[in-house]
């Protein structure tokens, strides 16, 4: 059955060109231009104009388009749903130029030229269209028999061309049905020599195709019995997911459509101007993943129009005559800046995430001119488009825009880094509550490019650090991510600031931030270390919360200041740096020095503090300051004398800590009138002392001066012509009987008295024991506990020498053995009047000591433990006790006792006595007795007693002022 009156249609066309010498040449050429010619309109075409007639079908008929691609054994067949082969339809198969789709194009089809079917032309010589309403056919052997029967010019013409005809110009009657379950099918006899090229073309089949064709919902594809199954698989938002073969790829996708200004329409032929009064623009990106190879513009289907843009671009272009190019002028340029608009509303859409910035069009790289000028555009558009993200304020809700949550909801986030807080199902009644909203919280800050800002790329390597700093304090301020050197191009084509060093000091400046946040900054500036002249005015917090300009001279805590909170060191007015925003090299490079709890002691300022620290308006918090200090440092009691002046709390006041004793110390007893107004020291208030026991321990108050024992003297390199006048040139060694030692160490220096110490001769270590003769005279047994043991015993074990310019090295009584010797303080007796028990051979001369002392410590006393000790100790007071005649002394001692005294002064001088020992309990006058130095003449004595000299009897008469037996 003829449906279409093909008969007539093929007897018309006949007649025309037998009536008209070159009309069948015209038809001729025209489809051959189409098909084979130099602009090949349709060559390599089919699958897209086949796709398209498909699509515009379903879309009149108002169903979901299906279409499918089927090859075998040298057939393809493509046969798709929506509305059947119709009488325009027919005409416009058979009508070069002449389409069926004249009037105003019906929403959802895309076909503008309506004569795409020449592209099967392309493959087959015998193209048949089967239709649920009729069918037609062409054939190219039957054209030819044709055009042979008229013979005359259209026969010659057949000839000259070889055989050559217009195939689609006559159609005959097509009676097969399309394959079931579609409403037409095409299909071709593919010629052997294509066959390869409509595998190759079915191959090449993307699921993008789709979106050139709204109509269609699904393609399939299938090859000698290997088949692929395209179709939408859903959409969310602004997402739409194509699967191929089951595998879903989910694009981002953003759209408009419009009217067409009517004076922009004349320039197109009088047949396009309906169809394109209306636009429509389509950009997408794959989620997850960039677009492979190079892409092209789709008008909307694929043209050959290069972009360089990694987005699948559709818009209605007009074309030219061979429908691979568009066509050039106002309407393009027009359509071009949609384009743009639609690339831009796209790329805005996207997550705020860096991997966005690939789809930014570099100045200069397009590909061809309309590529170029639709790049232009979308530039200038994002640069004042509001997408980039701000860096996140600390602590701050992070929500997600719209499009964000239905990226969120279908499960896309990943794919540009967003991190979801929660999974839901997306196919769930609870999804939509599990993720963020715009109404449940403020969507993501963006920022438009021209007001954005990203680090500079020295600081690339630290940006997470830098930007987390600087979130909240520069305004524009991107992500640490968007600042690495693989953003900078596409950052710098959209005109972004880079932030300098400079810049960031700048900001900075003033800011009231915590000390970690500026050791966040401090790392994240470390690798512009070397750009000193920038980060010289960069802030620092110091622990006396204050945050001063510039580094330099800064002090920088070490670990053994770790346990003081910083602003217990406030007082001291330093600016020492928090160690919350210590830990990175960069303040030492600028000029910052290392502090412990010594160089913070040592400094001048410090001193100078605890100098005047009696002047001070709040002096608690600086002792405060400096006990911690001290207690941090380990000081001992002495170690540091000028601690001494710090002021400390005692009886309502402040006193320097060298005059006071701590509370529940022995020296609370020991020193005469503690307790009255005329008390040598105070005691220091016992609340605060109680406060710095449970802060530092026990011995911090001693370290700084405060007495809980007698206080160590130290001086080192005394010239000894000046110590008499030690306590007018330093007060603290004003020291009790100061003169008369002087004396003594002189004499021990120069025994003969005759030229005293040689100039410049020094005492190597003065050590003394201070305040002795503050003892209350009944105290003077606790004062000798406190004298047993600790620095005070260490002093009492000491021995004290003179250096003399020739190099002698002379032992010197050290000036605290040598006072206590002389006090009445054992039981109201001085030491050096007393013997210790083990003295046996100064038995009867000196007392023994009284035993409820500290036997070990009565030698270091002064009190003789034995005859040589005596002698060398004071030999005037051991001669005067020799004549004393109420005492007595042992046997062993009296025959040789004069012989060891005069061997061991060698020379010194002494005071002869009056009388002379010359038994154990006898003593003589000196002129009744002689030094027996020639015992063969006894004879001589005369009644004198005789005194044996042993091997220096003359040095035993000059000591005694006493004759020898010589001489009488």
């Amino acid at each position: 059955m003829d449906s279409f009156g093909t008969a007539e249609r093929r007897a018309a066309v006949l007649a025309s060109w037998a009536g008209v010498a070159t009309r069948f040449r015209e038809d001729a050429n025209a489809e051959e231009e189409l098909v084979r010619g130099g602009l090949g309109g349709y060559a390599d075409r089919l699958v897209v104009e086949l796709a398209q007639n498909a699509s515009d079908a379903a879309a009149r008929a108002g169903v979901p388009g299906s279409l499918r691609f089927s090859y075998v054994d040298g057939v393809l067949s493509v046969a798709n749903t929506g509305s059947p082969l119709d009488a325009a339809g027919v005409d416009g198969l058979t009508s070069l130029r002449a389409s069926a789709k004249t009037d105003v194009r019906e929403p959802g089809t895309v076909g503008r030229f309506g004569v795409g079917f020449a592209a099967v032309l392309a493959v087959s010589d015998a193209p048949e269209v089967r239709s649920s309403a009729g069918g037609v056919r062409f054939s190219a052997e039957q054209t030819r028999a044709e055009v042979s029967a008229l013979g005359g010019a259209p026969a010659a013409e057949l000839a000259r061309r070889g055989g050559a005809v217009p195939v689609l110009r006559l159609a005959w009657p097509a009676d097969e049905p399309p394959t079931a379950g579609y409403d037409t099918e095409v299909r071709l006899p593919v010629r052997p020599d294509a066959i390869e090229r409509v595998r190759a073309m079915l191959a090449d089949v993307e699921p993008t195709l789709l979106f050139a064709f709204p109509g269609l919902t699904r393609l399939e594809i299938a090859v000698d019995g290997a088949e692929r199954v395209i179709e939408r698989a859903g959409s969310v938002g602004n997402t739409v997911s194509l699967a191929s073969n089951g595998e879903v790829t989910t694009w981002l996708v953003s759209s408009d459509q419009g009217d067409v200004p009517p004076e922009l329409l004349a320039e197109r032929p009088l047949e396009e101007r309906a169809a394109l009064a209306r636009y429509s623009t389509l950009a997408a990106i794959p989620l997850g993943r960039r677009l492979s190879g190079d892409t092209v513009l789709h008008a909307p289907s694929p043209t050959d129009e290069p972009l360089s843009l990694p987005i699948h671009l559709a818009a209605t272009f007009p074309l030219e005559v061979s429908r691979r190019r568009v066509a050039p002028g106002a309407l393009t340029d027009w359509l071009a800046a949609r384009a743009a608009d639609t690339v831009v509303a796209l790329i805005t859409a996207a997550p705020p995430a860096v991997e966005t910035l690939a789809l930014v069009p570099r100045p200069g790289l397009g590909r061809a001119p309309l590529d170029a000028a639709i790049c232009s555009l979308v530039l200038a558009g994002l640069r004042e488009a509001e997408f980039l993200p701000l860096e996140p304020v600390p602590d701050a809700v992070l929500p997600w825009s719209d499009d964000e949550v239905a990226l969120l909801a279908s499960g896309l986030g990943d794919a540009f880094g967003l991190t979801p807080p929660a999974e839901p199902d997306p196919l769930s009644s609870t999804a939509d509550s599990a993720a963020p909203t715009a109404d449940s919280a403020a969507v993501w800050d963006r920022v438009a490019p021209t007001r954005a800002v990203t680090v500079t790329s020295e600081l690339a390597a630290t940006a997470d650090l830098l930007a987390g700093a600087l979130a909240g304090v520069v305004p524009g301020l991107l992500p640490a991510d968007w600042s690495s050197r693989a953003a900078a191009p596409a950052l710098d084509a959209l005109g972004v600031r880079r932030l300098t060093v400079a810049d960031v000091v700048e900001a900075v400046a003033g800011l009231d931030r915590p000390a970690p946040w500026w050791g966040d900054l401090y790392h994240a500036l470390e690798p512009a270390s070397a750009d000193l002249d920038a980060l010289a005015a960069l802030p620092v917090p110091l622990t006396d919360g204050r945050t001063v300009t510039g580094v330099r001279g800064a002090l920088l805590p070490g670990p053994d200041l770790a346990a003081i909170a910083p602003d217990t060191l406030a007082p001291l007015g330093l600016r020492v740096v928090h160690p919350d925003a210590v830990g990175s090299d960069l303040l030492t490079r600028l000029g910052a020095r290392p502090a412990t709890v010594g160089t913070i002691l040592a400094d001048e300022r410090v001193r100078a503090a605890v100098a005047d620290s009696l002047d001070a308006d709040e002096p608690e918090p600086l002792a405060e300051a400096i006990l911690a200090l001290v207690a941090a440092a380990g000081i001992r009691p002495g170690d540091e004398p000028w601690l001494a002046e710090l002021a400390l709390p005692a009886d309502d006041d402040w006193y320097p800590a060298g005059e006071l004793v701590v509370p529940g110390s022995p020296l609370t007893r020991v020193f005469a009138g503690m307790g009255t107004d005329d008390a040598p020291f105070g005691v220091v208030d016992e609340d605060f002392a109680n406060d710095v026991l449970a802060a530092h321990g026990p011995d911090v108050l001693a370290a700084v001066g405060c007495l809980t024992t007698f206080t160590v003297l130290d001086a080192d390199d005394i010239d000894v012509v000046d110590l008499a006048d030690l306590g007018a040139d330093d007060a603290d060694l004003d020291l009790d009987g100061l003169e008369e030692w002087a004396d003594a160490v002189i004499e021990a220096i120069d025994p003969t008295g005759t030229v005293g110490a040689p100039p410049g001769t020094r005492i190597e270590s003065f050590r003394a024991i201070r305040d002795l003769d503050l003892v209350d005279e009944d105290q003077w047994p606790v004062a000798l506990q406190l004298l047993a043991e600790g620095p005070p015993r260490e002093v009492l074990n000491a021995t004290a020498y003179a250096l003399t310019p020739d190099g002698r090295r002379i032992e010197v009584p050290a000036y605290t053995r040598w006072w206590l010797a002389r006090e009445p303080i054992l039981d109201g007796r001085a030491p050096g009047e007393l013997r210790t028990g083990d003295a046996f051979d100064l038995d009867g001369l000196y007392d023994v000591a009284p035993d409820d002392v500290d036997q070990a410590l009565l030698p270091l006393l002064g009190c003789r433990t034995g005859l040589l000790d005596a002698i060398a100790a004071d030999p005037n007071d051991l001669l005067r006790r020799l004549a004393d005649a109420d005492r007595t002394a042992v046997p062993q001692i009296v025959p040789l006792v004069y012989a060891r005294i005069a061997e061991a002064l060698a020379g010194a001088r002494v005071e002869a006595p009056a009388h002379v020992r010359v038994a154990p309990d006898a003593v003589a006058d000196t002129d009744q007795v002689a030094i027996l130095d020639q015992p063969w003449r006894l004879d001589a004595l005369d009644g004198r007693v005789p005194i044996l000299g042993g091997d220096d009897p003359v040095s035993v008469a000059e000591l005694l002022d006493v004759p020898l037996v010589s001489e009488l």
